[in-house]
């Protein structure tokens, strides 16, 4: 009977427990689908990565939390992997810029990259730009590299444009960085720049 009883509250703690940190931790939801679908992956081609894998039989969801290492460049890598682009060796550089840089948003320079040059395969040819920055009728900005691309881009970006990354609607953010990046579009493409943005969000995201 007193172990009954001592399991209650136990249980109780626990079950708070469980959805302050579901509350806490957005980035344990945002990578949830992602996990469920390729939790394989993290522990037979990333042995850096080690995936505990539990059900909660109060909550009654499945959910996959990470032990060692960090998800973010993974889930980059399997989204550039899957449309075959340049950039798959780099996924961990932009995670590392965008933190280094303050850009808490660190999926917008892919999805921007996915809109601008279907993820670096549609640039100038040795150019290593795949933002569309700096290419204008007086010229194009170009790199040496895709690790000077990615360093200089994440870097500029988040200097003119952090702030506005920072609206929490998502909808509300794109429209507005959008107005400052892509005006065209909002002139003459009914907003089509935002819309293909907010679309390749979603699908890195899934």
């Amino acid at each position: 009977m007193l172990m009954v009883l001592g399991f209650i509250p136990l249980t109780t703690a626990t079950i708070a427990i469980s959805f302050v940190l579901l509350i806490k931790l957005p980035s344990i939801r945002e990578v949830d689908v992602l996990l469920r679908q390729q939790a394989h992956i993290f522990n037979s081609s990333s042995p850096n990565y080690r995936v505990a894998t539990f059900v909660p039989q109060v909550l009654g969801s499945f959910t996959e939390a990470i032990v060692a290492g960090d998800a973010r460049p993974v889930i980059i890598r399997n989204y550039l992997e899957r449309y075959n682009s340049p950039l798959v060796p780099y996924a961990g550089l932009f995670v590392k810029k965008a933190d280094e840089y303050g850009l808490n948003n660190y999926l917008l320079p892919v999805a921007i990259a996915q809109q601008e040059s279907n993820l670096g395969k549609v640039t100038p040819l040795n150019c290593h730009n795949a933002w569309g920055w700096g290419i204008h009728k007086r010229g194009t900005l170009c790199f040496e590299s895709w690790e000077e691309g990615i360093d200089t881009y994440i870097k500029d970006f988040s200097s003119n444009y952090g702030a506005i990354t920072e609206i929490e609607d998502e909808n509300e953010m794109l429209q507005v960085l959008m107005a400052r990046y892509a005006p065209v579009s909002v002139e003459s493409a009914g907003g089509a720049w935002a819309n293909g943005v907010r679309q390749f969000l979603q699908d890195i995201r899934e």
